[in-house]
Protein backbone atom coordinates (compact mmCIF):
# COMPACT_ATOMS: atom_id res chain seq x y z
CA UNK A 1 0.00 0.00 0.00
CA UNK A 2 3.12 1.86 0.79
CA UNK A 3 3.84 1.81 -2.75
CA UNK A 4 0.71 2.56 -4.19
CA UNK A 5 0.83 5.44 -2.25
CA UNK A 6 3.91 6.62 -3.75
CA UNK A 7 4.56 5.11 -7.04
CA UNK A 8 5.25 6.79 -10.08
CA UNK A 9 4.27 9.51 -8.97
CA UNK A 10 2.97 11.14 -5.05
CA UNK A 11 -0.64 11.97 -4.73
CA UNK A 12 -2.35 15.10 -3.91
CA UNK A 13 -2.84 13.67 -0.04
CA UNK A 14 0.85 12.46 -0.01
CA UNK A 15 2.23 15.89 -1.39
CA UNK A 16 -0.28 17.96 1.06
CA UNK A 17 0.39 15.09 4.40
CA UNK A 18 3.84 13.54 3.52
CA UNK A 19 3.05 11.36 7.43
CA UNK A 20 0.44 9.62 5.62
CA UNK A 21 2.06 7.08 3.52
CA UNK A 22 3.57 5.50 6.93
CA UNK A 23 -0.10 5.00 7.77
CA UNK A 24 -0.33 1.29 6.53
CA UNK A 25 2.51 0.72 8.84
CA UNK A 26 0.30 2.19 11.25
CA UNK A 27 -2.60 0.20 10.37
CA UNK A 28 -0.87 -3.18 10.10
CA UNK A 29 1.57 -2.81 13.61
CA UNK A 30 -1.64 -3.93 16.04
CA UNK A 31 -2.20 -7.18 13.40
CA UNK A 32 1.74 -8.09 13.64
CA UNK A 33 1.67 -7.43 17.15
CA UNK A 34 -1.39 -9.78 17.93
CA UNK A 35 -0.19 -12.03 15.39
CA UNK A 36 2.92 -12.79 17.51
CA UNK A 37 1.34 -12.27 20.85
CA UNK A 38 -1.18 -15.20 19.85
CA UNK A 39 1.80 -17.46 18.60
CA UNK A 40 3.05 -17.84 22.03
CA UNK A 41 -0.16 -17.96 24.21
CA UNK A 42 0.69 -20.14 27.04
CA UNK A 43 -2.93 -20.86 27.99
CA UNK A 44 -4.52 -21.53 24.42
CA UNK A 45 -2.13 -22.56 21.96
CA UNK A 46 -4.38 -22.66 19.23
CA UNK A 47 -4.84 -19.33 19.77
CA UNK A 48 -2.76 -18.14 16.60
CA UNK A 49 -5.55 -19.91 13.96
CA UNK A 50 -7.46 -17.09 14.42
CA UNK A 51 -5.16 -14.47 14.71
CA UNK A 52 -3.52 -15.80 11.70
CA UNK A 53 -7.16 -15.49 9.61
CA UNK A 54 -7.07 -11.84 10.38
CA UNK A 55 -3.64 -11.41 8.94
CA UNK A 56 -4.73 -13.11 6.00
CA UNK A 57 -7.69 -10.88 5.96
CA UNK A 58 -5.73 -8.09 6.60
CA UNK A 59 -3.24 -9.30 3.64
CA UNK A 60 -6.04 -9.83 1.20
CA UNK A 61 -7.42 -6.51 2.22
CA UNK A 62 -3.97 -4.79 1.54
CA UNK A 63 -3.81 -6.32 -1.76
CA UNK A 64 -6.99 -4.60 -2.84
CA UNK A 65 -6.18 -1.51 -1.68
CA UNK A 66 -2.81 -1.54 -3.46
CA UNK A 67 -4.88 -2.41 -6.48
CA UNK A 68 -7.49 -0.02 -5.90
CA UNK A 69 -4.60 3.25 -5.05
CA UNK A 70 -2.78 2.10 -8.59
CA UNK A 71 -6.33 2.55 -10.47
CA UNK A 72 -6.87 5.81 -8.84
CA UNK A 73 -3.65 6.79 -9.78
CA UNK A 74 -4.03 5.64 -13.27
CA UNK A 75 -7.38 7.55 -13.86
CA UNK A 76 -5.83 11.12 -12.19
CA UNK A 77 -2.60 11.02 -13.91
CA UNK A 78 -1.72 13.71 -16.17
CA UNK A 79 1.76 12.61 -17.28
CA UNK A 80 1.76 9.55 -19.79
CA UNK A 81 4.68 8.26 -18.58
CA UNK A 82 3.02 7.80 -15.25
CA UNK A 83 0.01 6.09 -16.60
CA UNK A 84 2.45 3.87 -18.32
CA UNK A 85 4.57 2.90 -15.32
CA UNK A 86 1.07 2.45 -13.38
CA UNK A 87 -0.06 0.12 -16.11
CA UNK A 88 2.79 -1.89 -15.91
CA UNK A 89 2.96 -2.37 -12.55
CA UNK A 90 -0.67 -3.14 -12.48
CA UNK A 91 -0.51 -5.92 -15.34
CA UNK A 92 2.55 -7.30 -12.61
CA UNK A 93 0.63 -6.80 -9.71
CA UNK A 94 -2.49 -8.99 -11.47
CA UNK A 95 -0.29 -11.67 -12.91
CA UNK A 96 1.81 -12.32 -9.15
CA UNK A 97 -1.04 -11.51 -6.05
CA UNK A 98 -4.28 -12.26 -7.93
CA UNK A 99 -4.01 -16.30 -6.92
CA UNK A 100 -2.65 -15.46 -3.67
CA UNK A 101 -5.24 -12.95 -2.59
CA UNK A 102 -8.11 -15.73 -3.89
CA UNK A 103 -6.02 -18.15 -1.20
CA UNK A 104 -5.97 -15.06 1.17
CA UNK A 105 -9.91 -14.38 0.79
CA UNK A 106 -10.82 -17.64 1.19
CA UNK A 107 -8.14 -19.20 3.85
CA UNK A 108 -9.61 -16.56 6.37
CA UNK A 109 -13.07 -18.45 5.52
CA UNK A 110 -13.26 -21.58 8.11
CA UNK A 111 -12.87 -23.46 4.12
CA UNK A 112 -9.95 -26.72 4.10
CA UNK A 113 -8.01 -25.22 1.12
CA UNK A 114 -4.60 -26.15 0.81
CA UNK A 115 -1.82 -23.62 0.05
CA UNK A 116 0.20 -24.43 -2.67
CA UNK A 117 3.83 -22.87 -2.55
CA UNK A 118 4.60 -24.59 -5.88
CA UNK A 119 2.08 -22.35 -7.24
CA UNK A 120 1.74 -19.12 -5.16
CA UNK A 121 5.52 -18.51 -4.20
CA UNK A 122 6.93 -18.53 -7.91
CA UNK A 123 4.38 -16.39 -9.28
CA UNK A 124 5.57 -13.78 -6.84
CA UNK A 125 8.67 -12.81 -8.04
CA UNK A 126 6.71 -11.51 -11.12
CA UNK A 127 5.93 -8.43 -9.26
CA UNK A 128 9.18 -6.69 -8.61
CA UNK A 129 10.13 -7.83 -12.39
CA UNK A 130 7.70 -5.44 -13.23
CA UNK A 131 8.61 -2.45 -11.10
CA UNK A 132 11.92 -3.18 -12.18
CA UNK A 133 11.00 -2.85 -15.99
CA UNK A 134 8.59 -0.01 -14.92
CA UNK A 135 11.74 1.74 -13.17
CA UNK A 136 14.38 1.35 -15.96
CA UNK A 137 12.06 1.74 -18.96
CA UNK A 138 11.29 5.01 -18.11
CA UNK A 139 14.18 6.10 -16.79
CA UNK A 140 12.65 6.82 -12.73
CA UNK A 141 15.19 7.75 -10.75
CA UNK A 142 17.81 8.79 -12.69
CA UNK A 143 18.93 4.59 -13.02
CA UNK A 144 21.17 5.27 -15.66
CA UNK A 145 23.56 7.91 -13.37
CA UNK A 146 22.49 5.05 -10.52
CA UNK A 147 24.17 2.41 -12.90
CA UNK A 148 27.26 4.45 -14.10
CA UNK A 149 28.51 5.36 -10.34
CA UNK A 150 27.73 1.61 -9.09
CA UNK A 151 29.91 0.23 -12.05
CA UNK A 152 32.41 3.41 -11.69
CA UNK A 153 32.82 2.57 -7.79
CA UNK A 154 32.97 -0.94 -8.35
CA UNK A 155 35.82 -0.70 -10.59
CA UNK A 156 37.70 1.29 -8.06
CA UNK A 157 36.94 -1.02 -5.40
CA UNK A 158 38.40 -3.76 -7.54
CA UNK A 159 41.18 -1.69 -8.45
CA UNK A 160 42.21 -0.70 -4.89
CA UNK A 161 41.89 -4.22 -3.65
CA UNK A 162 43.91 -5.83 -6.68
CA UNK A 163 46.79 -2.87 -5.77
CA UNK A 164 46.36 -4.13 -2.38
CA UNK A 165 46.64 -7.74 -2.96
CA UNK A 166 49.99 -6.88 -5.45
CA UNK A 167 51.81 -4.98 -2.86
CA UNK A 168 51.31 -7.47 0.13
CA UNK A 169 52.32 -9.74 -1.93
CA UNK A 170 55.06 -7.98 -3.49
CA UNK A 171 56.36 -7.19 -0.08
CA UNK A 172 55.94 -10.83 1.13
CA UNK A 173 58.07 -12.33 -1.21
CA UNK A 174 60.60 -9.71 -0.79
CA UNK A 175 60.81 -9.11 3.14
CA UNK A 176 59.58 -13.08 3.83
CA UNK A 177 56.53 -12.27 5.43
CA UNK A 178 53.46 -14.35 5.07
CA UNK A 179 49.87 -13.61 5.86
CA UNK A 180 47.78 -15.66 7.56
CA UNK A 181 44.65 -16.14 5.12
CA UNK A 182 46.61 -14.41 2.29
CA UNK A 183 46.18 -10.66 1.26
CA UNK A 184 42.38 -10.69 -0.72
CA UNK A 185 40.65 -11.12 2.75
CA UNK A 186 42.85 -8.63 4.54
CA UNK A 187 42.12 -6.25 1.60
CA UNK A 188 38.34 -6.57 1.76
CA UNK A 189 38.12 -6.13 5.46
CA UNK A 190 40.13 -2.96 5.33
CA UNK A 191 37.60 -1.55 2.63
CA UNK A 192 34.89 -2.94 4.55
CA UNK A 193 36.55 -1.12 7.23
Amino acid sequence: VHLALVFPERGPLIERWPAVRFLPYLLAAPVVLLGQISLYHPANPWAYVTQWRWNYEALAAAAVAFFLIMLYARARSVSEVARKQVRIVLIGALLSFTPITIYLLLAGMPLPIPFQPAIYLPLLSIFPLFIAYAILRYKLLGMDLLISRGLAYTAITASVVGTYALAIAFLGQTLGIQIEGGPVPLALAIIAL
